[in-house]
Formats: structure tokens, C-alpha cells, sequence
């Protein structure tokens, strides 16, 4: 319970801060409070409420029984949000290219 939580803190420092500084860093600095306040209802608004929808039917998928009698096999449970995960992390790997700054401010200038 001790590891999982130290390794919840680091995903958490990871995954939304380095969210943050990345919006931070390419977001123009007239739409930048608007992209992180995007960045966080996407991930703690709209991410939370979709998982929120999704995991019940999965626990549900992997329980047997009803009531005291119910059994879950968590072990497979949890392995639902893993897959999720290192799908997600492997679509992010072969389509994400960072543009330079160059790139972002010819961008900026064209939109602008």
C-alpha cells in the first residue's frame, strides 16, 4: 500500500504537473490560463468522469456471486486501467513529435 501510493505521487508529479509546463511552454502567453484550465478539465473533469462511468461495469465484469457471497478478482480488475495505460503510452510514443520553437512561433504568428 506504501509503494503503490509513493508511485501514485510520482504518476501524479509526472503525468499533471509535466502536463502543466508543457501547456505552459507552448500555449501562447494570451491563451496560456486558457490551455491549463483545458489541460485540467480534461484530465480532472472529463478523464475522472469517464473513468468513474467505466469502472463499475468493470468491477462488475470480473465479480461472481452476490452479496457476502460476491467475489472479485482484482487482480484482472486492475489490470483493465494497465492495458488502458500502456496503450495510451505507446500511441503517445509513435505519434507525439514536440515541435521546436521556431515551429511553434511561425504557428502562432499564422493563427495570430
Amino acid at each position: 500500500m506504501v509503494l503503490s501510493q509513493g508511485l501514485h505521487g510520482l504518476a501524479y508529479g509526472f503525468f499533471f504537473v509535466g502536463g502543466q509546463m508543457y501547456t505552459d511552454r507552448v500555449a501562447g502567453r494570451d491563451i496560456r490560463a486558457s490551455a491549463q484550465s483545458f489541460t485540467v478539465l480534461a484530465t480532472a473533469g472529463v478523464g475522472m468522469l469517464l473513468s468513474s462511468l467505466i469502472a463499475g461495469p468493470v468491477v462488475d465484469a470480473f465479480s461472481t456471486g452476490q452479496g457476502v457471497n460476491r467475489v472479485t478478482d482484482w487482480s484482472a480488475v486492475f489490470l483493465v486501467p494497465v492495458s488502458i495505460t500502456l496503450v495510451g503510452a505507446i500511441v503517445f510514443m509513435l505519434a507525439f513529435r514536440e515541435k521546436s520553437k521556431e515551429e511553434l512561433d511561425a504557428e502562432f504568428r499564422r493563427v495570430a
